[in-house]
């Protein structure tokens, strides 16, 4: 109820939560310990907005993302010793993505080149724009 008058959000979005959102893995492993991990995700526009229209805001919704990540590795064991050598790269579509969106706050700020406009209720927590790489070295002892 807004002002006295019920308000009817029937076939609006509901205020973020996504409409579409999925996570899509493929994994190749080889008998002689080279892998490969690879993870596909899309996340659809948020909307911030109950009504999914702000006049005062041309984009009432934070946009949607996709991301791509994968890992390279070779696993062997000796003995009493398990070895995962790896390389891995995070957000390799270099897209703006968001880790957290805080949703009815009073921040109302807008950070350069986030696509977020200053009069909108919402706050993100921005992930990696760009492509990120990061290897690893795991030596098991198993008793």
């Amino acid at each position: 109820m807004t002002g006295g008058v019920l308000q009817d959000y029937s076939h609006m979005s509901v205020v973020g939560v996504p409409r579409t959102k999925f996570t899509v893995g493929l994994d190749f492993d080889t008998h002689f310990g080279i892998y490969l991990l690879n993870t596909f995700s899309y996340l659809d526009k948020v909307y911030t907005d109950f009504n999914n229209f702000n006049p005062q805001n041309p984009n009432p919704y934070v946009d949607g993302f996709t991301q791509y990540n994968a890992k390279l590795g070779y696993k062997h064991s000796f003995g009493k010793f398990d070895l995962d050598a790896y390389i891995a790269g995070n957000n390799l579509t270099s897209q703006i993505n968001y880790t957290f969106l805080f949703l009815g706050n009073n921040v109302k700020d807008s950070d350069p080149g986030s696509q977020y406009y200053g009069v909108a209720t919402t706050d993100v927590n921005p992930g990696p724009s760009k492509a990120y790489f990061f290897g690893g070295l795991n030596l098991k002892y198993r008793f």
